[in-house]
């Protein structure tokens, strides 16, 4: 296929939306095959993003910049003119403020898509256009949110009537502005059969990339960084499809160059662009592609493996070159010591524990059967990153700590975290149910002070990782009590505050921590069980979330 698009006559040809993670890149692959490239970007004079595109190998005899907003369609006739292909890749990408912007940018999206088919129609030269599109308008989900098939493939459509929990008025937009583009493409395809158009429903595009955002990838990478808006948006994605479609965004861009040429049996193509279909696991199941239209017809994925996608995924994010080492906040419910058959298979926990997937948990919730799934996916592949990659210093370290249960007094008010350990005395029922799955899938409740963890982490900054290794696991926590211990210490010091009291302890076995990996590398913890629990305590009596103590 590589071959093939290597040897076809240089042609001019249109970038909508150039500076992009996906933009730049299709510029980047089109110079280097000797077309001839008209990229627009809002701003020529951003020595940034401008700067970028001109740098590319090419780029100074066959590369043309021309300004354009996508919110002003008709400083986009100018790049259009005398090209034969068109790649309309732009989409707005920040959030707005209120629902009248929402809505004002949704007309000009779809007034963007008119205006450039009517310049293309009357251009005279144009023969295609190429519409990034995504795998967020192909949901099989019903008007009731129930998925009524088992595979994904070009005849979904989203439903806009659907009952789908978006995380932000963003996704919403996304979601279905997306899917309106493609209709509208698909229904002018259909229609006119004078000008063609293909979509490419891609899916999350991982792997490198020439700018330095993680937009897009910010998904995959979601439970490494932390960061929870990409992550709710990870999720939204397993929720919406089923799954998280993943390609690399080297086979996407590999795709639009097929499709400058790929035939169509009627005047518009639409193609599910995917290399795997992966579950987050919140769910049981997941739902596969069951689409191979761009492979029939000859393209072939060069990153077929989620593994390959997300371990590039990785190397983009620490390609900085300055970043010496990756500090991992983990946890405790990754380290669980039940087997397969949800039974406790010894009688301490240490770092050699991993929870096991298949393992019989009754989890209380959606969202704590994909935190705990999530976790330890994360640090498995944290830590097989660090083995990987080998004993070459240059290397990216990893450590990853495996943090109990964070108690004690915090800057901000939440009670995301000790919350379920101060359960007994708030009555809050998700909350006790966390604090009984802790007990079930650990057989004990670790605890660490907030103030110790964070201390870990900055140990963790300078403390060697011996044995050639790159990546290193820690157990971070203090102290392991049961559920038992805990009430028990309430009971004492607190009894007119509780309204809530645990099951009987019957003849459950205690766990205790087996690890003092950290302490013998020269780390202190300076909080006990009983500070840990009194100081939280004080917190929610500061917090309101119990009367005063």
């Amino acid at each position: 296929m590589e071959n093939q698009s290597a040897v076809l006559i240089a042609r001019r040809v249109c970038v909508v939306g150039a500076s992009g993670r996906v933009g730049s890149w299709l510029v980047k692959k089109l110079l280097e095959r000797g077309h001839i490239v008209h990229a627009t970007i809002r701003n020529i004079r951003d020595p940034e993003k401008a700067g970028l595109l001109k740098r590319l190998p090419g780029a100074d005899s066959r590369l043309h910049l021309f300004e354009a907003d996508i919110f002003h369609p008709h400083q986009i006739d100018q790049a259009i003119h005398g090209c034969e292909f068109v790649f309309l890749v732009a989409f707005p990408t920040k959030p707005f403020s209120n629902d009248s912007e929402r809505a004002a940018a949704a007309e000009g999206v779809l007034a963007m898509l008119q205006s450039v088919l009517s310049t293309c129609k009357g251009s005279g030269t144009v023969k295609r256009i190429i519409y990034t599109g995504s795998v967020a308008s192909t949901s099989p989900l019903d008007e009731q949110g129930l998925f009524t098939r088992d595979f994904i493939d070009e005849s979904c459509w989203t439903k806009p009537d659907a009952q789908i929990p978006h995380p932000s008025d963003y996704a919403k937009f996304y979601t279905s502005i997306k899917t309106a583009s493609e209709e509208l493409l698909t229904s002018y395809g259909a229609k006119e059969g004078e000008l063609e158009v293909v979509i490419l429903d891609c899916g999350v595009a991982g792997g490198d990339a020439l700018v330095d955002s993680v937009f897009g990838v910010g998904g995959p990478l979601s439970p490494l960084t932390g960061n929870t808006a990409l992550l709710a948006n990870f999720v939204f994605l397993q929720n919406l499809l089923h799954s998280v479609p993943l390609v690399h965004l080297d086979d996407a861009c590999e795709a639009h160059l097929f499709c400058m040429d790929v035939p169509l049996t009627s005047g518009s193509g639409r193609f599910l662009c995917a290399s795997d279909y992966p579950s987050v696991e919140v769910c049981g199941s997941s739902i596969k592609g069951g689409s191979s239209k761009l492979t029939d017809m000859g393209f072939e994925y060069k990153y077929g493996g989620m593994e390959q996608i997300l371990d590039e995924s990785i190397k983009f994010a620490r390609k900085s070159g300055t970043v010496k080492r990756l500090i991992y906040t983990g946890s405790v419910t990754a380290a669980s010591p039940l087997d397969e058959h949800g039974l406790l298979s010894r009688d301490l926990v240490d770092e050699s524990c991993w929870t096991n997937p298949d393992a019989p948990i009754p989890y209380p919730s959606g969202q704590t059967k994909f935190y705990t799934s999530t976790k330890t996916a994360s640090e498995k592949l944290l830590t097989s990153y660090g083995t990987k990659e080998g004993e070459n210093s240059s290397q990216l370290e990893v450590v990853v700590l495996t943090c109990g249960v964070v108690g004690g007094e915090a800057l901000v008010d939440s009670i995301a975290g000790v919350g379920s350990i101060l359960s007994p005395m708030t009555g809050d029922a998700p909350m006790s149910e966390n604090l009984m799955f802790l007990q079930n899938l650990l057989g004990s409740v670790p605890l660490v002070h907030l103030d110790d963890v964070c201390e870990a982490h900055l140990f963790c900054m300078e403390v060697p990782l011996a044995g050639g290794a790159s990546s290193r696991r820690f157990l971070c926590a203090s102290d392991y009590p049961s559920l038992w211990d805990i009430m028990a210490h309430y009971r004492l010091k607190y009894p007119h505050l509780l309204v809530a009291e645990g099951p009987e302890m019957g003849g459950r076995r205690r766990i205790t921590g087996g690890s003092s990996k950290l302490t013998d590398m020269g780390f202190e913890y300076k909080h006990s069980m009983e500070q840990i629990l009194d100081e939280s305590v004080q917190f929610a009596v500061r917090l309101g979330l119990i009367k005063d103590i």
